[in-house]
């Protein structure tokens, strides 16, 4: 079974990868000399990606990389698990060339507009998540403040979505191959601080964009 997390960049990944890594029945490729544990980085692998890694029209050579993964996974396990932010861009694609040999899920993640300083960057990942939760099979639907702020309760939404999951730890700190000071702290909510100026700036570029906000649950601040 592949467990796809599909999320753009700096919206907890790494958090959600790191809970899910404490499933006895999970490999996930920390330690595989990569960045975070992201696939795209597993040295046999990274050669099969664009050089543009957001260039949703790039030909992938999916054989090679199931390959690279595969030689980096704990066969052993029962669920494989990936996260690579720019597969957003191209999650039907690789889910269909997975499911050929074997079920493929997918948890798809957002976080709030007002938590990144870019909100130009948001509104390009958050119209890829959207396709991606519209049209995707075997989708777990998850938004940041809700994992942190409820992680019991998401753990326990996870485990209903895929019970082979069998149990995931919240108090998870450090992982192997994860070296990043910031990363390697207990899950928690971690929340920008913007004044009432840089808000007003985001409802600017935002502005145009309420029904993707609403989409996902969230609110145009309009300050």
């Amino acid at each position: 079974m592949y467990l796809f997390i599909l999320s753009p960049p700096r919206h907890g990944s790494t958090i959600l990868y790191k809970l899910l890594w404490t499933s006895p029945n999970v490999s996930t490729l920390f330690g595989a000399s990569t960045w975070a544990g992201e696939g795209q980085f597993v040295p046999a692998a990274s050669r099969y990606f664009p050089k543009d890694r957001w260039d949703s029209g790039a030909k992938m050579n999916w054989p090679g990389i199931r390959a690279a993964w595969h030689r980096a996974w704990d066969m052993s396990k029962p669920i494989l698990c990936e996260k690579t932010p720019s597969n957003i861009c191209r999650a039907r694609e690789m889910g269909e060339f997975f499911s050929k040999f074997a079920p493929v899920y997918f948890i798809c993640l957002i976080r709030s507009p007002y938590s990144r300083r870019d909100a130009g960057r948001w509104i390009i990942g958050a119209k890829y998540q959207r396709e991606n939760m519209q049209n995707l099979e075997n989708v777990f639907n998850l938004k940041y403040e809700d994992m942190v702020g409820d992680l019991p309760g998401t753990i326990d939404r996870l485990l209903g979505f895929l019970p082979k999951l069998k149990q995931l730890d919240g108090g998870v700190t450090r992982v192997p191959g994860l070296d990043d000071s910031k990363r390697n702290l207990p899950i928690q909510n971690m929340v920008a601080k913007f004044t009432t100026e840089q808000i007003r700036r985001r409802d600017v570029a935002l502005k145009s964009h309420r029904d993707l906000i609403e989409f996902f649950g969230y609110e145009f601040r309009n300050v």
